[in-house]
């Protein structure tokens, strides 16, 4: 896969929320459960995905959304 334009990557992304070095969510979507054990059994809880400061993604946005108040 090609590498992304410059400055494209998570922590430029208005869907960013950093919470420790180099790590953060992304608020892109609404959380997810969290599968423990990557079974289907039971889920442990819901999460926002985390995501390290430097991946990136194709819903990169740097602007707020036009729809956001």
């Amino acid at each position: 896969m090609n590498n992304p334009p410059d400055g494209v990557q998570c922590s430029n992304c208005v869907f960013y929320e950093p919470h420790a070095e180099h790590f953060g969510i992304c608020r892109k979507y609404a959380p997810h459960p969290h599968l423990p054990h990557a079974t289907m059994e039971r889920f442990s809880d819901i999460r926002w995905p985390n995501v390290r400061d430097k991946e990136w993604c194709g819903e990169f946005s740097k602007n707020t959304p036009k729809n956001w108040s």
